[in-house]
């Protein structure tokens, strides 16, 4: 090989020149890979020497990079030791942890991740990865599918009194001052609190929704407020980030608030007044930025005069109070725009071709008193979608205790009957472009009836 060179002046040059250059390629693909890395990252060696970071790992640590590289790994932040874990044991494990990072002008809680390196059978550095508390944030809100999706518009109203709330949810939206709903279970208090939280300042930030009553009561305060590595027997490894952290910069619904163990008030008022939560099992208070819309069907005032509710946070929560009005009250206003809505979704979602209710049907639903409200409305149409075989749902169609309710109504409200009726036949006729027998064929009635609805009505054809 050194005769080789000897007889061919330079070609040494080359080859060490084309070696160089591959070694930089290289370390150009090397570091493009780390520094493309959605996360911060540390590079160490088998002493634990950090050699190669990225520029959010620089981000994250507030330090610079010529001080980064080159120290070891504790040095930069003393939890950062667990990699040592890592490089002791000599083999293919990896080691995940929560730690908390102190660096010059805040506190950042990060999750870490190590990974060995190895060769030979021998672990000659590792891998650190740290992901920052945003993203983890965002990637527990895209699980927790904790975005809001209703807006004002998807609420569905002619109501005087809904209309009302409307406008009033509207003006809350327009500041960060805590609101509380109020009503019957089945109003559409989360679509009210979504609606509020998307027509806000905070609409690109999370919306947590919690709901106070279907989580034990000793498990509310973990779940609202995270907790810490060994706070409890069977915490997680690592700890756990409260919805409040999680809510930052964004809107918490709190629905059911009235179901909150008092003892867990006292914690919320705090949180509320100070703006800042602890962890179960830990010392060290968290800023958090967070918008509270709160929410119950019980008689809120009264339970806290009562002592069945803390006045203190009654009047924390009362800033903006908007009441949603039971569907008994929207009865004649809305019932067939929210009917006419689920049969349009249900047949949709069913494969089914249902053109609308029979007058008949509609009465009945009118007489009916909903207990559960929309929600209850909204059930009641799926099942009659499902059962009925013709275009209309009908009598037949709809629950016994439906059916079984008597007529109360008033002339106004019979005379709204009619006009539904007339306009359904309206709208048949320009469906089937003035062909009567096929309204009457739709309407399941003899094209003889039909007519006299027509002069009934005074639709000229």
């Amino acid at each position: 090989m050194v005769n080789s060179l000897a007889s061919c002046p330079g070609k040494g040059k080359i080859e060490v020149a084309g070696e160089k250059q591959n070694a930089q390629l290289v370390s150009n693909f090397q570091n493009t890979i780390i520094e493309s890395f959605g996360s911060s990252l540390l590079v160490v060696d088998n002493l634990g020497r950090i050699t190669h970071t990225n520029s959010r790992a620089v981000e994250l640590l507030e330090l610079t990079e010529d001080v980064i590289i080159g120290s070891k790994i504790e040095s930069i932040s003393t939890e950062l030791g667990v990699v040592y874990e890592v490089l002791k044991r000599q083999k293919e494990q990896i080691v995940e942890h929560g730690v908390t990072i102190y660096t010059k002008n805040r506190v950042v809680d990060s999750s870490l991740s190590c990974y060995p390196v190895n060769h030979q059978g021998k672990t000659i550095g590792a891998i650190v990865i740290l992901r920052e508390p945003e993203l983890v944030k965002k990637i527990v809100n895209r699980l927790a599918h904790s975005n809001a999706k209703f807006v004002f518009s998807d609420i569905i109203r002619q109501n005087e009194n809904l209309l009302k709330a409307i406008d009033l949810a509207k003006t809350a939206a327009k500041s960060s001052s805590t609101v509380l709903l109020l009503g019957e279970s089945g109003t559409g208090k989360e679509l009210f609190a979504q609606a509020i939280h998307n027509a806000s300042l905070r609409r690109n930030g999370p919306f947590i929704s919690v709901n106070c009553a279907a989580i034990p009561r000793e498990l509310l305060g973990a779940e609202l407020f995270g907790y810490e590595e060994g706070a409890f027997t069977g915490a997680k490894k690592g700890g756990n980030i409260g919805k409040f952290e999680l809510a930052h910069n964004g809107t918490i619904f709190l629905d059911e608030i009235g179901e909150m163990p008092l003892e867990m008030q006292i914690v919320l008022l705090r949180v509320l007044e100070d703006k800042k939560v602890t962890r179960i099992g830990g010392a060290r208070s968290i800023p958090v930025d967070v918008r509270v819309i709160a929410a119950t069907n019980r008689k809120l005032r009264e339970d806290a005069l009562t002592g069945r509710f803390r006045l203190d946070l009654f009047f924390r929560l009362n800033v903006l109070n908007i009441e949603l009005p039971p569907l008994r009250e929207r009865n004649k206003d809305d019932i067939p725009l929210l009917v006419d809505n689920f049969i349009s979704k249900y047949s949709t979602s069913l494969g089914k071709k249902i053109r609308g209710i029979t007058p008949e049907a509609l009465e009945k639903l009118y007489n009916y008193n909903w207990p559960g409200n929309i929600r209850e409305l909204s059930n009641v149409i799926e099942r009659a979608v499902h059962i009925t075989n013709s275009c209309y749902i009908d009598v037949k169609d709809l629950p016994e205790e439906v059916r079984s309710c008597n007529s109360d109504l008033s002339n106004r409200e019979i005379l709204s009957i009619r006009n539904y009726e007339r306009e359904m036949i309206i709208k048949l006729l320009t469906h089937f472009k003035g062909n009567k027998t096929k309204v009457a064929s739709e309407l399941g009635i003899s094209r003889a009836t039909l007519y006299r609805h027509l002069r009934k009505f005074r639709i000229m054809v």
